[in-house]
């Protein structure tokens, strides 16, 4: 981690993120993705606003797909959201697959910091 900002189209999970809350639905992640809801969040965000502010010095420890929280097995819903937010927004992402096949998407969007 660095004490840097960035701005552009970043990704920022979803239990750790902030906005402006600006009470508009057209804000609001559509349910097909509901396993990647923060992806689609940080999308909605970049087209208002034509930026995302991650700042690197803050972040969480976690342990991913285990007993409790999100559950272990979401193979089927990760499926799901990937293929609405590919087609939705074709210009901004695109498949992407963890060694053991889950599908995920990645960002095409290049930023320049």
């Amino acid at each position: 981690m660095s004490d840097k900002y960035k701005t552009g189209l970043y990704f920022l999970i979803g239990v750790f993120h902030g906005y402006i809350n600006r009470h508009d639905e057209n804000l609001y992640p559509d349910l097909l993705s509901e396993s990647k809801e923060d992806y689609e969040q940080c999308i909605l965000f970049y087209l208002k606003d034509k930026n995302v502010l991650k700042v690197d010095y803050l972040a969480f420890k976690t342990k991913y797909n285990t007993v409790g929280g999100l559950g272990k097995n979401r193979f089927e819903k990760n499926k799901i959201a990937q293929e609405y937010l590919v087609n939705k927004y074709p210009d901004l992402c695109k498949k992407h697959f963890r060694k053991d096949g889950t599908p995920e998407i990645k960002f095409k969007i290049k930023n320049k910091n």
